[in-house]
């Protein structure tokens, strides 16, 4: 009797960490790594399809939000407009309480800045400047702004 409540008590254990599609969540490092390879390699399409594989089995989870983000990052090195915006809209819906939206949303402002579209960056960093006044990254939100608005050649805001 011991034996077979020690079995079920270790298949549920498995099935508490494992996905619906049989991943664990040990994988998503795995799998968080093989889209970088991808990403760095500028395999675009491949990055994207095992991105969103994580998004899907980790949803709502801190491996669900760094994917989430990264890719939104993906999107605007891609020169997707559009599936940027989407998947930002996307990360701010789905992790709008999250502790580290503030952080998440900060890196994407730096890939807007890293693909010199400055005013979309200026326009989240001071979202995080103005959302969240005194999260971690706040302060990089608030450098974020005046390098912007110098490359902007516009005077920051007095928000500051």
């Amino acid at each position: 009797m011991v034996r077979k409540n020690s079995i079920l008590f270790w298949l549920l254990v498995s099935l508490m960490f494992c996905g619906m599609g049989g991943k664990c969540f040990a994988d998503a490092a795995a799998l968080f790594e093989q889209a970088e390879e991808y990403e760095e390699d500028a395999n675009y399409a491949a990055a994207e399809a095992v991105y969103k594989q994580i998004v899907a089995d980790f949803r709502g989870t801190d491996d669900g939000l760094k994917v989430q983000e990264r890719l939104t990052c993906l999107y605007i090195v891609w020169e997707k407009k559009t599936k940027a915006e989407a998947a930002y809209q996307e990360m701010l819906s789905k992790y709008g309480e999250h502790e580290g939206l503030a952080k998440a949303v900060d890196h994407v402002a730096d890939s807007y800045r890293e693909a010199k579209k400055y005013e979309k960056a200026r326009e989240l960093y001071q979202y995080v400047v103005d959302t969240w006044p005194y999260a971690d990254h706040t302060v990089g939100s608030h450098r974020g702004v005046v390098q912007t608005s110098i490359a902007l050649g516009v005077c920051p805001s007095n928000r500051l």
